[in-house]
Protein backbone atom coordinates (compact mmCIF):
# COMPACT_ATOMS: atom_id res chain seq x y z
CA UNK A 1 0.00 0.00 0.00
CA UNK A 2 1.26 3.40 -0.95
CA UNK A 3 1.86 6.31 1.15
CA UNK A 4 -1.23 7.75 -0.76
CA UNK A 5 -3.57 5.64 -0.67
CA UNK A 6 -2.50 5.07 3.24
CA UNK A 7 -3.24 8.97 4.05
CA UNK A 8 -6.70 9.21 2.01
CA UNK A 9 -7.91 5.66 4.08
CA UNK A 10 -6.80 7.82 7.32
CA UNK A 11 -8.49 10.66 6.11
CA UNK A 12 -11.54 9.44 5.08
CA UNK A 13 -11.69 7.07 8.33
CA UNK A 14 -11.10 10.37 10.23
CA UNK A 15 -14.27 12.09 8.48
CA UNK A 16 -16.31 9.26 9.23
CA UNK A 17 -15.64 8.88 12.90
CA UNK A 18 -16.07 12.26 12.99
CA UNK A 19 -19.71 12.56 11.14
CA UNK A 20 -20.62 9.63 13.33
CA UNK A 21 -19.96 11.84 16.47
CA UNK A 22 -21.71 14.37 15.47
CA UNK A 23 -24.40 12.48 14.65
CA UNK A 24 -25.06 10.82 17.63
CA UNK A 25 -23.60 13.98 20.00
CA UNK A 26 -26.25 15.17 22.42
CA UNK A 27 -25.60 18.22 24.70
CA UNK A 28 -27.95 19.01 27.39
CA UNK A 29 -27.94 20.25 31.15
CA UNK A 30 -28.63 18.26 33.96
CA UNK A 31 -28.84 20.24 37.54
CA UNK A 32 -28.62 17.48 40.41
CA UNK A 33 -29.73 18.37 43.51
CA UNK A 34 -26.72 17.77 46.05
CA UNK A 35 -28.30 19.14 49.57
CA UNK A 36 -27.06 21.55 51.57
CA UNK A 37 -23.55 23.31 51.84
CA UNK A 38 -20.99 22.74 54.56
CA UNK A 39 -21.56 26.23 55.39
CA UNK A 40 -25.17 25.91 55.28
CA UNK A 41 -24.98 22.82 57.64
CA UNK A 42 -22.69 24.16 60.38
CA UNK A 43 -24.51 27.37 60.29
CA UNK A 44 -27.81 27.20 60.76
CA UNK A 45 -28.67 31.12 60.09
CA UNK A 46 -26.47 31.20 56.94
CA UNK A 47 -30.16 32.62 54.97
CA UNK A 48 -30.67 34.98 57.96
CA UNK A 49 -27.55 35.98 57.56
CA UNK A 50 -27.35 36.44 53.88
CA UNK A 51 -30.48 38.25 53.94
CA UNK A 52 -28.96 40.79 56.12
CA UNK A 53 -25.66 41.00 53.98
CA UNK A 54 -28.21 41.73 50.73
CA UNK A 55 -29.58 44.61 52.51
CA UNK A 56 -26.52 46.17 53.04
CA UNK A 57 -25.50 45.29 56.69
CA UNK A 58 -22.33 43.76 58.39
CA UNK A 59 -23.15 40.15 59.99
CA UNK A 60 -20.75 38.32 61.41
CA UNK A 61 -21.66 34.47 61.97
CA UNK A 62 -19.02 32.75 64.70
CA UNK A 63 -19.58 29.12 66.50
CA UNK A 64 -18.51 30.50 70.05
CA UNK A 65 -18.90 33.82 72.22
CA UNK A 66 -15.07 33.75 72.36
CA UNK A 67 -14.36 34.60 68.66
CA UNK A 68 -15.66 37.83 69.05
CA UNK A 69 -12.83 40.47 69.47
CA UNK A 70 -14.78 43.15 71.61
CA UNK A 71 -18.99 43.77 71.56
CA UNK A 72 -18.83 47.17 71.29
CA UNK A 73 -18.66 46.79 67.18
CA UNK A 74 -21.99 45.38 67.16
CA UNK A 75 -25.33 46.79 67.44
CA UNK A 76 -27.58 43.54 67.69
CA UNK A 77 -26.55 40.35 68.28
CA UNK A 78 -28.20 36.83 67.83
CA UNK A 79 -27.16 34.24 70.49
CA UNK A 80 -28.88 31.06 69.36
CA UNK A 81 -28.77 29.13 72.80
CA UNK A 82 -28.88 30.47 76.21
CA UNK A 83 -26.46 28.27 77.15
CA UNK A 84 -23.88 29.92 75.57
CA UNK A 85 -23.66 32.14 78.36
CA UNK A 86 -21.50 29.49 80.83
CA UNK A 87 -19.73 32.18 83.00
CA UNK A 88 -20.41 34.93 85.38
CA UNK A 89 -17.88 36.91 83.26
CA UNK A 90 -19.50 36.27 80.56
CA UNK A 91 -22.50 37.33 81.64
CA UNK A 92 -21.05 40.42 82.92
CA UNK A 93 -19.98 41.25 79.60
CA UNK A 94 -22.81 41.30 77.42
CA UNK A 95 -25.02 42.45 79.99
CA UNK A 96 -22.86 45.88 80.08
CA UNK A 97 -22.85 46.09 76.13
CA UNK A 98 -26.65 45.32 76.32
CA UNK A 99 -26.79 48.97 79.33
CA UNK A 100 -24.86 51.01 76.73
CA UNK A 101 -27.20 50.33 74.17
CA UNK A 102 -27.12 47.33 72.44
CA UNK A 103 -29.86 44.56 71.22
CA UNK A 104 -29.52 41.23 72.37
CA UNK A 105 -31.56 38.68 70.65
CA UNK A 106 -31.51 34.84 72.66
CA UNK A 107 -33.43 31.68 72.63
CA UNK A 108 -34.32 29.86 75.22
CA UNK A 109 -32.92 26.09 75.57
CA UNK A 110 -34.40 23.39 76.78
CA UNK A 111 -34.67 23.29 80.47
CA UNK A 112 -32.69 20.39 82.03
CA UNK A 113 -31.37 19.89 85.68
CA UNK A 114 -28.18 19.65 85.36
CA UNK A 115 -27.28 22.90 83.05
CA UNK A 116 -28.08 26.10 84.80
CA UNK A 117 -28.87 29.43 82.46
CA UNK A 118 -27.06 32.28 84.15
CA UNK A 119 -28.49 34.64 81.72
CA UNK A 120 -31.82 33.58 82.46
CA UNK A 121 -31.13 33.35 86.26
CA UNK A 122 -30.25 37.12 85.95
CA UNK A 123 -33.17 38.15 83.84
CA UNK A 124 -35.85 36.14 86.51
CA UNK A 125 -36.87 33.91 83.65
CA UNK A 126 -37.91 30.15 83.86
CA UNK A 127 -38.19 28.20 80.81
CA UNK A 128 -40.98 25.57 81.14
CA UNK A 129 -41.49 22.35 78.91
CA UNK A 130 -44.97 22.60 77.57
CA UNK A 131 -44.39 18.60 76.34
CA UNK A 132 -46.27 19.53 73.07
CA UNK A 133 -47.08 16.45 71.66
CA UNK A 134 -47.11 17.27 67.76
CA UNK A 135 -43.92 19.20 66.64
CA UNK A 136 -44.47 21.15 63.18
CA UNK A 137 -40.78 21.84 62.54
CA UNK A 138 -40.35 17.75 61.83
CA UNK A 139 -39.37 17.01 58.73
CA UNK A 140 -41.72 13.79 58.61
CA UNK A 141 -44.28 15.88 59.64
CA UNK A 142 -44.02 18.14 56.81
CA UNK A 143 -43.63 15.66 54.57
CA UNK A 144 -46.92 13.30 55.38
CA UNK A 145 -48.99 16.57 56.21
CA UNK A 146 -48.40 18.81 53.11
CA UNK A 147 -47.76 16.30 50.35
CA UNK A 148 -49.38 12.70 51.04
CA UNK A 149 -52.78 14.38 49.79
CA UNK A 150 -51.39 15.86 46.54
CA UNK A 151 -49.21 12.80 45.57
CA UNK A 152 -52.66 10.45 45.86
CA UNK A 153 -54.49 13.09 43.95
CA UNK A 154 -51.90 13.30 40.84
CA UNK A 155 -51.38 9.32 40.86
CA UNK A 156 -55.30 9.02 40.70
CA UNK A 157 -55.59 11.32 37.85
CA UNK A 158 -52.59 9.94 36.06
CA UNK A 159 -53.92 6.19 36.00
CA UNK A 160 -57.75 7.48 35.16
CA UNK A 161 -55.74 9.31 32.31
CA UNK A 162 -54.17 6.39 30.90
CA UNK A 163 -57.36 4.40 31.30
CA UNK A 164 -59.28 7.31 29.05
CA UNK A 165 -56.17 7.40 26.63
CA UNK A 166 -56.23 3.06 26.41
CA UNK A 167 -60.02 3.82 25.15
CA UNK A 168 -59.22 6.10 22.13
CA UNK A 169 -60.76 5.29 18.57
CA UNK A 170 -57.71 3.88 16.55
CA UNK A 171 -55.64 2.34 19.42
CA UNK A 172 -55.89 -1.26 20.74
CA UNK A 173 -54.89 -2.06 23.48
CA UNK A 174 -51.63 -3.94 23.12
CA UNK A 175 -50.70 -1.51 20.20
CA UNK A 176 -47.18 0.17 21.68
CA UNK A 177 -44.83 2.79 19.58
CA UNK A 178 -41.35 3.45 20.26
CA UNK A 179 -40.37 3.83 24.23
CA UNK A 180 -39.23 7.61 24.13
CA UNK A 181 -41.97 8.98 22.02
CA UNK A 182 -44.57 7.01 23.64
CA UNK A 183 -43.73 7.41 27.18
CA UNK A 184 -43.16 11.43 26.49
CA UNK A 185 -46.60 12.27 24.33
CA UNK A 186 -48.45 9.67 27.90
CA UNK A 187 -46.78 11.96 30.00
CA UNK A 188 -48.00 15.20 28.30
CA UNK A 189 -51.25 13.37 27.87
CA UNK A 190 -51.60 12.80 31.48
CA UNK A 191 -50.12 16.90 32.51
CA UNK A 192 -52.96 18.58 30.06
CA UNK A 193 -55.59 16.23 31.77
CA UNK A 194 -54.57 16.56 35.32
CA UNK A 195 -54.34 20.62 34.65
CA UNK A 196 -57.66 20.77 33.27
CA UNK A 197 -58.87 19.19 36.46
CA UNK A 198 -57.60 21.62 38.14
CA UNK A 199 -55.09 18.99 39.93
CA UNK A 200 -51.74 20.76 39.08
CA UNK A 201 -52.34 24.46 40.09
CA UNK A 202 -50.98 27.94 38.06
CA UNK A 203 -47.25 27.60 38.05
CA UNK A 204 -46.65 24.37 38.51
CA UNK A 205 -44.67 22.33 35.94
CA UNK A 206 -45.38 18.64 35.07
CA UNK A 207 -47.12 18.69 38.98
CA UNK A 208 -43.86 19.83 40.22
CA UNK A 209 -45.01 23.34 42.85
CA UNK A 210 -43.34 26.16 43.14
CA UNK A 211 -41.40 26.71 46.16
CA UNK A 212 -44.23 29.82 47.24
CA UNK A 213 -47.26 27.01 46.73
CA UNK A 214 -45.41 24.86 48.91
CA UNK A 215 -44.94 27.59 51.45
CA UNK A 216 -48.02 28.02 50.82
CA UNK A 217 -49.76 24.80 51.97
CA UNK A 218 -47.25 24.58 54.96
CA UNK A 219 -49.17 27.59 56.15
CA UNK A 220 -52.29 26.47 55.49
CA UNK A 221 -52.06 23.50 57.66
CA UNK A 222 -50.44 25.47 60.86
CA UNK A 223 -53.57 25.70 63.24
CA UNK A 224 -54.16 29.37 64.26
CA UNK A 225 -54.21 28.26 67.97
CA UNK A 226 -50.16 27.17 67.07
CA UNK A 227 -49.35 30.87 65.75
CA UNK A 228 -47.54 33.95 67.94
CA UNK A 229 -49.44 37.11 67.03
CA UNK A 230 -47.02 40.02 67.27
CA UNK A 231 -47.15 43.63 66.66
CA UNK A 232 -44.71 46.51 66.51
CA UNK A 233 -44.57 50.24 66.65
CA UNK A 234 -43.79 51.65 62.88
CA UNK A 235 -44.79 48.44 61.25
CA UNK A 236 -48.14 47.66 59.32
CA UNK A 237 -49.79 44.62 60.20
CA UNK A 238 -49.05 41.97 62.53
CA UNK A 239 -46.82 39.40 62.39
CA UNK A 240 -47.14 35.15 62.59
CA UNK A 241 -44.51 33.55 64.30
CA UNK A 242 -44.39 29.94 64.29
CA UNK A 243 -42.36 29.67 67.75
CA UNK A 244 -40.89 26.44 69.15
CA UNK A 245 -43.97 24.95 71.10
CA UNK A 246 -42.62 23.12 73.17
CA UNK A 247 -40.88 25.73 75.12
CA UNK A 248 -42.56 28.34 77.49
CA UNK A 249 -41.61 31.29 78.87
CA UNK A 250 -42.61 32.72 82.63
CA UNK A 251 -41.35 35.78 84.40
CA UNK A 252 -43.46 37.68 87.49
CA UNK A 253 -43.85 40.41 85.68
CA UNK A 254 -47.02 38.60 83.93
CA UNK A 255 -48.80 37.57 87.11
CA UNK A 256 -47.85 40.54 89.53
CA UNK A 257 -49.30 43.64 87.95
CA UNK A 258 -47.34 45.52 90.62
CA UNK A 259 -44.14 43.69 89.82
CA UNK A 260 -40.91 46.04 89.84
CA UNK A 261 -37.13 46.09 89.14
CA UNK A 262 -34.61 48.89 89.24
CA UNK A 263 -32.83 47.42 86.12
CA UNK A 264 -35.01 44.85 84.21
CA UNK A 265 -38.15 46.21 82.86
CA UNK A 266 -40.44 43.72 80.75
CA UNK A 267 -41.88 45.91 77.78
CA UNK A 268 -43.73 43.54 75.35
CA UNK A 269 -44.91 39.57 75.30
CA UNK A 270 -47.02 37.58 73.71
CA UNK A 271 -47.63 33.49 72.74
CA UNK A 272 -49.83 31.40 71.59
CA UNK A 273 -52.32 29.01 73.16
CA UNK A 274 -49.83 26.93 74.76
CA UNK A 275 -47.84 29.58 76.47
CA UNK A 276 -45.47 32.46 76.22
CA UNK A 277 -43.39 32.82 73.57
CA UNK A 278 -41.52 36.40 73.03
CA UNK A 279 -40.40 38.24 75.48
CA UNK A 280 -39.11 41.76 75.48
CA UNK A 281 -36.89 43.48 78.51
CA UNK A 282 -35.64 46.92 78.36
CA UNK A 283 -32.38 46.93 80.71
CA UNK A 284 -29.78 50.20 80.81
CA UNK A 285 -30.46 51.94 77.37
CA UNK A 286 -30.38 48.43 75.84
CA UNK A 287 -32.98 45.94 74.42
CA UNK A 288 -33.31 41.67 75.11
CA UNK A 289 -35.61 40.12 73.23
CA UNK A 290 -36.07 36.49 74.17
CA UNK A 291 -37.49 33.69 72.00
CA UNK A 292 -39.04 30.39 72.58
CA UNK A 293 -36.16 29.00 70.41
CA UNK A 294 -34.21 29.72 67.38
CA UNK A 295 -35.81 27.93 64.73
CA UNK A 296 -38.25 31.01 63.46
CA UNK A 297 -34.70 32.42 61.95
CA UNK A 298 -33.10 29.44 61.43
CA UNK A 299 -32.54 28.74 57.19
CA UNK A 300 -35.25 25.69 56.99
CA UNK A 301 -38.02 28.07 58.74
CA UNK A 302 -37.24 31.58 58.30
CA UNK A 303 -38.58 31.33 54.52
CA UNK A 304 -42.34 30.34 56.32
CA UNK A 305 -45.03 32.76 57.57
CA UNK A 306 -43.32 36.78 58.82
CA UNK A 307 -40.15 34.92 60.16
CA UNK A 308 -38.05 36.64 58.00
CA UNK A 309 -39.68 39.99 58.48
CA UNK A 310 -39.40 39.69 61.69
CA UNK A 311 -35.82 39.04 61.76
CA UNK A 312 -35.33 42.29 60.00
CA UNK A 313 -37.39 44.18 62.78
CA UNK A 314 -34.89 42.71 65.24
CA UNK A 315 -32.02 42.61 63.49
CA UNK A 316 -31.73 45.70 61.35
CA UNK A 317 -28.36 47.17 62.54
CA UNK A 318 -25.71 48.41 60.85
CA UNK A 319 -23.35 46.14 62.23
CA UNK A 320 -24.79 42.55 63.28
CA UNK A 321 -23.37 39.02 65.02
CA UNK A 322 -25.14 35.65 65.05
CA UNK A 323 -23.65 33.09 67.51
CA UNK A 324 -25.14 29.96 66.55
CA UNK A 325 -22.71 27.76 69.29
CA UNK A 326 -21.42 24.55 69.47
CA UNK A 327 -21.37 22.44 72.44
CA UNK A 328 -17.52 23.05 73.02
CA UNK A 329 -14.87 25.22 71.25
CA UNK A 330 -12.09 23.20 69.39
CA UNK A 331 -8.95 22.01 71.63
CA UNK A 332 -6.74 23.83 69.22
CA UNK A 333 -8.70 27.09 69.25
CA UNK A 334 -8.71 27.15 73.32
CA UNK A 335 -4.41 26.55 73.35
CA UNK A 336 -4.23 29.49 70.62
CA UNK A 337 -6.65 31.93 73.29
CA UNK A 338 -5.71 30.49 76.18
CA UNK A 339 -1.79 29.42 76.25
CA UNK A 340 -0.05 30.31 72.89
CA UNK A 341 2.89 30.29 75.32
CA UNK A 342 2.85 26.96 75.65
CA UNK A 343 2.13 25.78 71.95
CA UNK A 344 5.28 28.28 71.07
CA UNK A 345 7.49 26.32 74.28
CA UNK A 346 6.43 22.97 72.79
CA UNK A 347 7.29 23.79 68.89
CA UNK A 348 10.71 24.51 70.50
CA UNK A 349 10.48 21.62 72.51
CA UNK A 350 10.12 19.39 69.91
CA UNK A 351 12.64 20.38 67.37
CA UNK A 352 15.10 20.35 70.12
CA UNK A 353 14.62 17.05 70.82
CA UNK A 354 14.71 15.96 66.94
CA UNK A 355 17.78 17.62 67.26
CA UNK A 356 19.13 15.78 70.43
CA UNK A 357 18.28 12.23 68.66
CA UNK A 358 20.59 13.09 65.64
CA UNK A 359 23.69 13.87 67.81
CA UNK A 360 26.51 11.71 66.57
CA UNK A 361 30.17 11.02 66.73
CA UNK A 362 32.79 12.22 64.32
CA UNK A 363 31.56 13.10 60.40
CA UNK A 364 29.65 11.08 58.44
CA UNK A 365 31.10 8.11 56.76
CA UNK A 366 29.76 5.42 54.05
CA UNK A 367 28.55 2.13 55.61
CA UNK A 368 30.60 -0.57 54.90
CA UNK A 369 28.81 -3.88 54.97
CA UNK A 370 31.54 -6.94 55.62
CA UNK A 371 31.29 -10.61 56.54
CA UNK A 372 33.32 -10.32 59.14
CA UNK A 373 34.80 -7.14 61.23
CA UNK A 374 38.20 -6.96 62.56
CA UNK A 375 39.43 -6.07 65.99
CA UNK A 376 39.87 -2.79 65.21
CA UNK A 377 36.26 -2.21 63.99
CA UNK A 378 34.60 -3.87 66.81
CA UNK A 379 36.66 -1.36 69.09
CA UNK A 380 35.16 1.59 67.01
CA UNK A 381 31.64 0.04 67.03
CA UNK A 382 32.00 -0.08 70.79
CA UNK A 383 33.08 2.95 71.39
CA UNK A 384 31.05 4.96 68.93
CA UNK A 385 27.91 2.92 70.55
CA UNK A 386 29.48 4.33 73.82
CA UNK A 387 29.37 7.97 72.88
CA UNK A 388 25.93 7.49 71.58
CA UNK A 389 24.76 6.70 74.95
CA UNK A 390 26.69 9.52 76.75
CA UNK A 391 28.85 6.92 78.85
CA UNK A 392 32.42 8.80 78.23
CA UNK A 393 33.37 8.60 81.58
CA UNK A 394 33.25 4.88 81.15
CA UNK A 395 35.98 5.43 78.57
CA UNK A 396 38.12 7.88 80.30
CA UNK A 397 38.21 6.00 83.32
CA UNK A 398 40.56 2.93 82.54
CA UNK A 399 43.30 5.55 80.94
CA UNK A 400 42.65 7.11 84.43
CA UNK A 401 43.29 4.20 86.63
CA UNK A 402 46.27 3.17 84.49
CA UNK A 403 47.87 6.42 85.37
CA UNK A 404 47.67 6.24 88.96
CA UNK A 405 48.87 2.71 88.98
CA UNK A 406 52.18 4.32 87.11
CA UNK A 407 52.24 7.00 89.60
CA UNK A 408 52.06 4.72 92.38
CA UNK A 409 55.26 2.68 91.22
CA UNK A 410 57.38 5.26 89.47
CA UNK A 411 56.33 8.40 90.99
CA UNK A 412 58.15 9.26 94.91
CA UNK A 413 55.95 9.69 98.05
CA UNK A 414 52.95 9.56 95.15
CA UNK A 415 51.20 6.53 97.28
CA UNK A 416 50.89 8.96 100.75
CA UNK A 417 50.33 12.23 99.61
CA UNK A 418 46.86 13.89 99.20
CA UNK A 419 44.33 14.37 95.97
CA UNK A 420 46.03 17.97 95.82
CA UNK A 421 49.59 16.79 96.18
CA UNK A 422 49.28 13.82 93.72
CA UNK A 423 47.43 16.70 91.09
CA UNK A 424 50.88 18.57 91.44
CA UNK A 425 53.17 15.97 91.46
CA UNK A 426 51.68 14.48 87.83
CA UNK A 427 51.68 18.28 86.73
CA UNK A 428 55.05 18.47 87.18
CA UNK A 429 56.08 15.29 85.48
CA UNK A 430 54.01 16.07 82.35
CA UNK A 431 55.00 19.46 82.25
CA UNK A 432 51.12 21.20 82.15
CA UNK A 433 49.28 23.12 84.61
CA UNK A 434 48.05 21.53 87.31
CA UNK A 435 44.19 22.76 86.67
CA UNK A 436 44.23 20.86 83.57
CA UNK A 437 45.29 18.03 85.05
CA UNK A 438 42.65 18.20 87.65
CA UNK A 439 40.04 18.38 84.34
CA UNK A 440 41.28 15.36 82.89
CA UNK A 441 41.79 13.42 85.85
CA UNK A 442 38.41 14.04 87.89
CA UNK A 443 36.06 16.00 85.26
CA UNK A 444 32.73 14.38 85.12
CA UNK A 445 31.08 16.60 82.53
CA UNK A 446 29.55 15.90 79.43
CA UNK A 447 32.10 16.90 76.77
CA UNK A 448 31.70 17.65 73.31
CA UNK A 449 33.93 15.85 70.72
CA UNK A 450 36.87 18.43 70.99
CA UNK A 451 36.86 18.36 74.29
CA UNK A 452 36.70 14.81 74.45
CA UNK A 453 39.72 14.37 72.16
CA UNK A 454 42.26 17.13 74.16
CA UNK A 455 41.04 15.21 77.32
CA UNK A 456 42.08 11.63 75.56
CA UNK A 457 45.34 13.51 74.48
CA UNK A 458 46.26 14.85 77.65
CA UNK A 459 45.63 11.71 79.60
CA UNK A 460 48.02 10.29 77.08
CA UNK A 461 50.77 12.54 77.54
CA UNK A 462 50.77 11.85 81.12
CA UNK A 463 51.10 8.36 80.95
CA UNK A 464 53.74 8.60 78.27
CA UNK A 465 55.77 11.14 80.58
CA UNK A 466 55.60 8.33 83.70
Amino acid sequence: MSNRTAIFLSVLLAALLGGLFFALYEYYEEEQDTGWSKEALRNPFLAAQIYNEQQGYSVVAEDSYLKLESLDEFQTILVASSGQIISDKRLDEIIAWVDRGGHLIVAAQKPTEKESDRLFEYLDIEVFDTEFTKNIFDEDYIEEELFADEESKAQEAIESTKAEAAEEPGQSPGSQEKPDTKQLSDLEKSNRALAKQGIFPAGTKNGIKTEQEEVADYESSVPQSELTVLSFDGVDGDLRIMFDLDLSLSHPAFEDDYWEDDTITPTYWRGSDYGTHFLQLQHGDGLISVLAGSKPFESRQIIYFEHAFLWQVLASSDNVAILYGVKMPSLWFMLRLYMPEVLIAFFFFVIAWIWHKRLRFGPVGEQIVTVRRSSAEHIAASAAYTWRGEWQQQLLQPVRDAIKQEAEKKVAAYEQADDKTRLALLAQTAGVSVSHVEKAMHSKEKQNEDTFYQTVRLLQRIRESL
